[in-house]
């Protein structure tokens, strides 16, 4: 179980993040934000929690899988 501190900064980021153009990330981008503050396999826990708590959502473009905010998933 990840602590809501981070995955509260993950929302965050998205937020920040997705107010521009783009709108979904790979996950090594999340990674590449936040990995300041947290190792790698927290942030990897954080955002699969987020997942299963439907706060963020996998697209996928056949070839590759990107995360993105529920909102922006069209699909």
């Amino acid at each position: 179980m990840v602590d809501q501190e981070l995955k509260d900064k993950v929302l965050e980021w998205f937020e920040k993040k997705s107010a521009g153009e783009k709108t979904k990330y790979y996950l090594k981008d999340v990674v590449k934000g936040l990995v300041a503050d947290y190792d790698k396999k927290t942030i990897h826990k954080a955002v699969n929690e987020l997942i299963f708590e439907d706060k963020l959502m996998w697209f996928s473009t056949g070839s590759s899988s990107m995360v993105c905010l529920p909102r922006f998933h069209k699909g």
